[in-house]
């Protein structure tokens, strides 16, 4: 289980099992950014550049349907639910999102609640 999160952002719905992860995701809310070197894209984390740089080495999966390349297999999968209308029903209000990220950010902050948000690495609340 994910139990044991004692850390959250202030400024957003996250939550972190230590206090270094939760430091690392405050520097996106100020602002800090790592730049690529090829073009013209920055990122929030360090990591997230480094599997970007990967698309100028040709490293990527790209989808069938509209040609988007992307880094890695599961976000192939995820886009791949865009193509096919798939959407996340709040259970609050009738709005529905493209993914649960957006979905719970929608809980949060629309209805002011931490109930009914879901964990993006399982299915549990």
């Amino acid at each position: 289980t994910h139990e044991g999160i004692k850390y959250p952002c202030s400024k957003c719905s996250k939550s972190f099992l230590d206090r270094s992860n939760l430091r690392r995701h405050l520097l996106m809310h100020e602002g800090i950014r790592y730049p690529c070197d090829k073009c013209p894209k920055s990122f929030a984390k360090k990591d997230l550049l480094k599997e970007h740089q990967l698309l100028h080495k040709g490293v990527s999966h790209t989808c069938n349907v509209c040609e988007k390349s992307l880094l890695n297999y599961s976000s192939l999968k995820r886009h791949l639910l865009s193509h096919q209308g798939v959407r996340h029903p709040c259970n609050k209000c009738s709005k529905t999102f493209k993914n649960k990220n957006s979905l719970n950010a929608h809980v949060y902050y629309a209805h002011k609640s931490h109930k009914g948000i879901t964990c993006d690495r399982c299915p549990k609340s």
